[in-house]
């Protein structure tokens, strides 16, 4: 027999292993969506929880970084920069 030479038997029971493990895979699919169905509640009870931690936290420390300029004062004030001169070198002109 060569190499590549597959009884028919040894080729159906190689196709039984396999239908046996598609088989159990799916079992074991269904028996994971009733346990996620079962716990779902608490899921979404710890999801909400996370979400409002985060939302807490960011309006935390945006208060404490202190106050930002806004983008309308940063341009107020580079304009007003503009029409100011500046002397680099110490020369006028």
């Amino acid at each position: 027999m060569g190499f590549l030479s597959v009884t028919a038997g040894e080729a159906r029971s190689a196709r039984r292993r396999q239908v046996e493990a598609v088989v159990r895979a799916l079992l074991g699919a269904a028996q994971n969506v009733v346990a996620a169905a079962k716990g779902g509640p608490i899921v979404v009870i710890a999801g909400i929880g996370a979400v409002a931690v985060c939302f807490a936290m960011v309006a935390l420390i945006g208060r404490l970084s202190g106050r930002v300029e806004t983008m309308d004062e940063i341009e107020a004030r580079e304009a007003l920069e503009a029409t100011v001169p500046h002397f680099k070198s110490g020369r006028i002109g």
